[in-house]
């Protein structure tokens, strides 16, 4: 089943190469600003609730 993929990333390569992989696993992909203040961010995660993030330190899963 596909799942929701939140990438935290700035614009570029990194972004574009997390998403054509997420793409290429099925999965759906949100893009998170990271100029975001971090209580948005959390709104953001909350709302959406990914199984997934991937930020410049790599993929976490995404608790509950």
């Amino acid at each position: 089943m596909p799942e929701l993929v939140a990438l935290h990333l700035p614009g570029g390569p990194a972004f574009v190469e997390a998403a054509q992989r997420a793409w290429d696993a099925g999965d759906a992909v949100v893009p998170v600003d990271p100029r975001l203040p971090a209580a948005a961010v959390e709104v953001l995660l909350d709302a959406v609730r990914p199984s997934r993030i991937v930020d410049a330190h790599g993929t976490s899963a995404r608790p509950g």
